[in-house]
C-alpha cells in the first residue's frame, strides 16, 4: 500500500511538471487542496471479488496548481461566485500574471475595483462618465451597417417591435443623410451624435399624422434620451492605439447605458481584431468583471460576446469574465470557454448549473459538486479545464497575499513597471538621484549598465507622480513654504499656504484622460484660492490648450514655482 501511495504521488508530480513545463504561458490559480477519488465498493463474502458500483469521495491534496493556457483548447476562462468571496481578487492576481508574461490587458470594471493596480501599472483609465464614444461614428462601417447594428442592440434591449425598429431606422438614416452621406452604402460622412438623433426624433413626432404613430415615436425619445449624455457624445477613445493596460470605468452608468458602452467598445474591438491577421499564441486578454451586465441567455447569434469567444482564440484576444450570476450565462459562452472556476454559491438554481458545467452532467458526480459548491470557504474555488476533466478544490490567494504581490515586487519584476521612457528623460533621473537617501519608498539599480529609478514600497501612485510630489515638497521647504503632502485622492497632491492663500498643487502624468482631470480640477476650483497644475513634459501643450482656466506649468520649470506663486 504504501508502495502504491508513493507511486501515485510520483505520477502526480510528473503530471504537475508536464502540466507547467510551458512558464510562458502558464498560469497559477492557488494551492490544491481536494481532488475526486473514485471508490470501488468490495463485496465480501465465499469470495473476495469486486463490485461494479463506484462512488466518488473528496481526498486531501497538496500542490500548486497551475494552467498552461497554450495547451488548453482556447484560452478563455469564466469565473463564478457570490460577492466577497475572492472573484476580483483571483482577477487581479490573473491581471499581475499575465502583465508579468508580456501580454496586453483591456479591463471592464463596473465598481472601480482594478483602478488602483491599474494605476501602479501605468495603464490608461477611462471613466465613462466624461470620456465619451460616439455610438453613431461609422468607425469603418458602412451607413447601412452602423444602423442595423445599432437597431438591433435597442431591439434587443428593449424588445421594440417592427414599427418601432423601422421608425428609428428611418430617424437614424436621416441623421446621415443630413451630414453628408448620399446613400446607405457610405463609408466616409460627417458623424452624427445622439443629439442629432434627438433632434430628428422631435421633428419626427412633430410630423406624425396620427396619435398612434406620435405615441411611438415618443416611446422611442424617452428610451433614447437616456443616452443622450457625455458616455456617447465624442469620440475621446482610441480603440486601435490603446495602452498596454487599458481600464475602462462603466461605474458611473446605469444599467442600460452601461450595456450599450461596453457593447459599443468590444464591437470596435472585435473590427480592430478582424484587421489584424490571425496569430499564435494570445497577445491580449479582456478581463469583464461583473459580466452580468453584458451577457444573458437571450445573447443570440450576433452578440458580440459570443463573436468574441468563439473567434478570439484566432486573433490573439482572451476574455475572462466574472460574474455572481452562473444562471445568467449563455450556453454558447460556457462551451467555448476551456476553464471554469466557481467560488462559494448559495441559490441553489446557480448551484445546480455551475455543477452540472463542472461534471457535463454527469448524475453521479452532481451531489458531490453541489455539496461541496455549498462549504467553499472565503478564497476557496472549484476549477475544471479541457485538459483536467474532474474538478479539484484549490486555495486562492487572499487579497492581503495579491496586495504584497503588488507592493514587493523583484528586481525582475520592477524593471517591467519603470517610468515610461518618453517623460522620464536620464538627466531627470540623475537630477533624481538624491531622493534614494531621503525616502525609504525609492530605490537605484544598475540594469544593464544604465540607472533605472524604481519604487520599493508601493502605494497607488506610479513612480513618476511619486518623484515629482516629492521634488515640488523639497522645493517648497527650501523656500520655506509651509505645506503639506495629501496622501488621498480627496485632496490635492501638495496643499501650499502662501501670503495666506492655500494653493492646490498638482501633479498630471499625461495617462489619466484630460475630461478626468478637468473634472477634478472644477471640483476643487471652489475649495482653493489657486490650483497650479505641474504636467509632464511631453504632454504640456495638451494641457495648457485645454485647461486654460488653471495655472499650468512643465515639470521642468517646476524650479520657476516661487516666481508664479508670486504672481497668482
Amino acid at each position: 500500500m504504501i508502495i502504491v501511495n508513493n507511486i501515485k504521488k510520483l505520477l502526480v508530480f510528473i503530471n504537475f511538471i508536464f502540466i507547467s513545463k510551458n512558464i510562458e504561458e502558464q498560469i497559477s490559480i492557488g494551492k490544491i487542496r481536494y481532488k475526486l477519488r473514485i471508490i470501488k465498493k468490495i463485496c465480501i463474502g465465499e469470495m473476495y471479488k469486486t463490485d461494479n458500483t463506484s462512488y466518488y469521495k473528496w481526498i486531501r491534496s497538496r500542490g500548486k496548481f497551475c494552467i498552461d493556457l497554450s495547451k488548453e483548447s482556447n484560452p478563455h476562462m469564466i469565473i463564478v461566485g457570490m460577492s466577497g468571496f475572492g472573484k476580483s481578487t483571483l482577477l487581479k492576481s490573473l491581471i499581475i500574471e499575465m502583465y508579468g508574461k508580456g501580454k496586453n490587458i483591456i479591463i471592464f470594471d463596473a465598481h472601480s475595483e482594478h483602478k488602483d493596480i491599474v494605476t501602479y501599472l501605468n495603464g490608461s483609465i477611462y471613466d465613462s462618465r466624461y470620456v465619451g464614444i460616439n455610438i453613431l461614428a461609422l468607425d469603418g462601417m458602412s451607413v447601412r451597417e452602423r444602423i442595423s447594428e445599432f437597431v438591433g442592440v435597442f431591439k434587443s434591449m428593449y424588445g421594440l417591435g417592427y414599427i418601432q425598429t423601422t421608425k428609428l431606422s428611418n430617424c437614424l438614416w436621416y441623421c446621415y443623410r443630413n451630414k453628408g452621406a448620399k446613400s446607405k452604402n457610405s463609408l466616409v460622412v460627417n458623424e452624427p451624435t445622439m443629439s442629432d438623433l434627438m433632434n430628428e426624433l422631435n421633428i419626427f413626432i412633430k410630423n406624425a399624422r396620427t396619435s398612434s404613430e406620435k405615441n411611438t415615436l415618443l416611446h422611442l425619445k424617452y428610451r433614447i434620451s437616456l443616452f443622450d449624455s457625455d458616455a456617447f457624445k465624442n469620440n475621446n477613445i482610441d480603440i486601435k492605439n490603446l495602452n498596454r493596460t487599458t481600464l475602462f470605468l462603466t461605474g458611473g452608468l446605469n444599467n442600460e447605458s452601461r450595456y450599450l458602452y461596453m457593447h459599443e467598445l468590444l464591437s470596435r474591438l472585435y473590427q480592430t481584431m478582424h484587421n489584424k491577421d490571425k496569430e499564435k499564441g494570445v497577445h491580449t486578454y479582456l478581463f469583464i468583471d461583473e459580466a452580468q451586465f453584458l451577457i444573458d441567455e437571450s445573447v443570440g447569434e450576433s452578440s458580440i460576446i459570443r463573436k468574441l469567444i468563439e473567434e478570439g482564440r484566432k486573433y490573439g484576444f482572451g476574455v475572462i469574465m466574472a460574474t455572481h450570476m452562473p444562471t445568467r450565462l449563455p450556453k454558447a459562452v460556457v462551451a467555448n470557454a476551456a476553464t471554469f472556476i466557481t467560488f462559494y454559491l448559495r441559490e441553489p438554481s446557480d448551484i445546480l448549473y455551475s455543477a452540472n458545467i463542472l461534471t457535463g452532467n454527469k448524475s453521479e458526480l452532481t451531489n458531490q459538486i453541489k455539496s461541496m459548491i455549498s462549504k467553499l470557504l472565503k478564497n476557496q474555488a472549484m476549477v475544471i479545464t479541457t485538459r483536467m476533466r474532474k474538478p479539484i478544490v484549490v486555495q486562492t490567494d487572499d487579497f492581503v497575499t495579491v496586495k504584497n504581490r503588488i507592493d514587493n515586487f523583484s528586481l525582475k519584476d520592477c524593471a517591467k513597471f519603470q517610468a515610461p521612457k518618453e517623460p522620464m528623460l536620464e538627466s531627470e533621473i540623475r537630477e533624481m538621484k538624491h531622493l534614494g537617501s531621503n525616502s525609504e519608498k525609492f530605490v537605484i539599480k544598475n540594469v544593464d549598465g544604465e540607472e533605472k529609478w524604481f519604487m520599493q514600497k508601493r502605494g497607488n501612485v506610479g513612480i513618476e507622480h511619486e518623484v515629482y510630489v516629492r521634488k515640488i515638497s523639497d522645493l517648497l521647504a527650501e523656500h520655506k513654504i509651509k505645506h503639506r503632502i495629501i496622501d488621498n485622492p480627496n485632496g490635492p497632491d501638495i496643499l501650499a499656504y502662501f501670503k495666506e492663500k492655500r494653493i492646490a498643487i498638482e501633479y498630471e502624468t499625461g495617462k489619466k484622460h484630460i475630461l478626468m482631470t478637468l473634472d477634478m480640477l472644477r471640483r476643487r476650483k471652489n475649495k482653493f484660492e489657486n490650483i497650479v497644475v505641474v504636467v509632464n513634459d511631453f504632454y504640456f501643450e495638451k494641457y495648457k490648450n485645454k485647461l486654460k482656466d488653471f495655472t499650468i506649468i512643465s515639470c521642468k520649470d517646476i524650479k520657476n514655482l516661487l516666481d508664479i506663486f508670486q504672481r497668482i
